[in-house]
């Protein structure tokens, strides 16, 4: 097999270019197997706001378009002989639903075997100037990470573009070969991997020393199991400018990293909620799960895929009160994850499920809690789109008749982690969005952590204002078409 050029861009995965089944990866058997609870489906959310109106006909052709060249999306989930595989390209659409104020917030959770991994949904208002839209993109974890969410957007907005007056944009070549191999990962040589003694020390301390959850109020009723599940509980808040600018001006001159500060935090959050709201033996160890891309740059023609692992950051409590010598502990822990590839071996760890699927299932239930919080920094998303995309007079990235604004992006949860964090920003705007465990928290307790959180970055960063961040309800809700 070669790398394959797609064109023209309507072409469908080419004959012979893969297998007719795919066995899943460890890490993807790890997120199919977490998926059997119905109130925590592996699903995340990337929400996109745009100034203008998406037009339905050109959108519909190009998530199409986008999803057939990006298998794994168009894939369905199968067992022969026992072990699960990918049967690549046997959906044929990408479900795109515009979406009223009357309907839910959120959908449920995606079942592989009989529907693709991406649901599209929109929502359009013409109120004022060129209107505004709302565009979100629901992922099956399995088949897709945020890496792979911005090489499906950068496929369709490509797509979107070529269907409005301008010089044609031409779409990636996508190496399907290195979708085969997205399961292993070469040695780095710049890195110290980790000894037989340490990863022996790390292990024991993951499974014989696991951390306390995030402390539940009195005042938030939990869902009693029997009822109807409660919608998703999510909250948003977008910075303005100016507080986005003097967070990213504070990071820059204390030299920290923005991932760094968002970790360190969340960390000073966790302990005074559970200060709050918890008894002393909540208060003893805290751990926050972050997701770290495993991929190279031998990986940039690659598919949507999953290629992450899972490192985690652990703090006892007493560490957590001085927020002075937090910010550089935290980097120093993650520069440890990181220079010893830490999380490559969780990921390694996992090999054995392809041999005790039983294993993996068992493994779902213990511990109950694998981390107090998750934690996912989207960066700068646009990024990437700016130095691909025409730019209007102010600089601001243009896509057809669209002018792209924030991002808002949810990690999924576990049982046991009842609260992930979503941060992502540009030089003009700062996002932070919060999904909280729907059977233990309502609406207005995860408000409440996040005006936590809030304070905690007004007192890091003295010159943000002290107003709490504009709230974004999860769908544009006012006169929707």
């Amino acid at each position: 097999m070669t790398i394959l050029s797609i064109h023209p861009e309507d072409e469908t995965i080419p004959d012979g270019a893969l297998p007719e089944s795919i066995p899943l990866t460890p890490f993807e058997l790890f997120i199919v197997e977490g998926d059997r609870n119905p109130d925590y489906p592996m699903t995340l959310y990337v929400e996109m706001e745009f100034e203008g109106i998406i037009d339905e006909r050109v959108l519909r052709k190009a998530v199409n378009i986008s999803a057939r060249r990006n298998p794994l999306l168009v894939s369905r989930l199968a067992i022969e002989d026992g072990v699960r595989v990918w049967k690549p390209g046997e959906f044929k659409d990408i479900s795109v639903r515009r979406i009223t104020a009357e309907e839910p917030d959120f959908p449920s959770g995606i079942d592989l075997t009989c529907e693709p991994g991406l649901r599209i949904m929109f929502s359009t208002s013409h109120d004022g100037g060129r209107g505004k839209s709302f565009f979100r993109m629901q992922y099956h974890h399995a088949c897709c990470d945020g890496q792979g969410a911005r090489r499906f957007a950068l496929d369709a907005f490509s797509v979107y573009i070529n269907e409005f007056p301008g010089e044609p944009m031409k779409l990636d070549r996508l190496d399907y070969d290195r979708l085969l191999s997205r399961g292993t990962f070469p040695e780095r040589k710049e890195v110290r991997r980790t000894t037989a003694r340490e990863k022996f020390r790390y292990a024991w301390g993951f499974h014989c020393q696991p951390p306390n959850a995030l402390a539940v109020p009195k005042s938030s009723r939990p869902h009693d199991g029997r009822s109807i599940p409660r919608p998703s509980v999510i909250v948003r808040r977008r910075l303005s400018q100016h507080d986005a600018q003097c967070v990213l001006a504070k990071a820059a001159e204390c030299e920290e990293s923005l991932n760094d500060v968002t970790a360190a935090l969340l960390f000073r959050t966790l302990t005074r909620w559970n200060e709050q709201h918890g008894r002393p033996k909540d208060c003893r160890r805290l751990r926050v799960l972050v997701p770290i891309d495993m991929r190279t740059p031998g990986d940039a023609r690659l598919p949507c895929s999953n290629r992450l692992g899972f490192g985690f950051l652990t703090r006892q409590f007493e560490d957590c009160l001085d927020a002075t010598s937090l910010v550089p502990d935290v980097r120093e822990q993650m520069n440890l994850v990181k220079n010893q590839q830490l999380a490559r071996d969780f990921v390694e760890g996992l090999v054995i499920y392809q041999t005790a699927p039983w294993l993996a299932r068992m493994t779902q239930r213990w511990p109950e809690c694998m981390a107090t919080a998750l934690l996912t920094n989207l960066g700068d998303p646009w990024r990437r789109f700016r130095r691909r995309f025409d730019k209007s007079e102010d600089g601001q990235v243009r896509i057809g008749n669209l002018t792209p604004g924030p991002i808002y992006g949810v990690p999924p949860l576990r049982r046991g982690t009842r609260v992930g964090v979503g941060v992502a920003h540009d030089i003009h705007w700062m996002t932070i969005s919060l999904q909280a465990d729907r059977t233990l928290f309502d609406q207005k307790t995860a408000a409440e952590f996040m005006d936590l959180y809030l304070a905690e970055w007004r007192a890091w960063c003295p010159s943000m204002s002290e107003t709490p961040g504009e709230e974004i309800p999860v769908m544009l809700t006012a006169k929707v078409a």
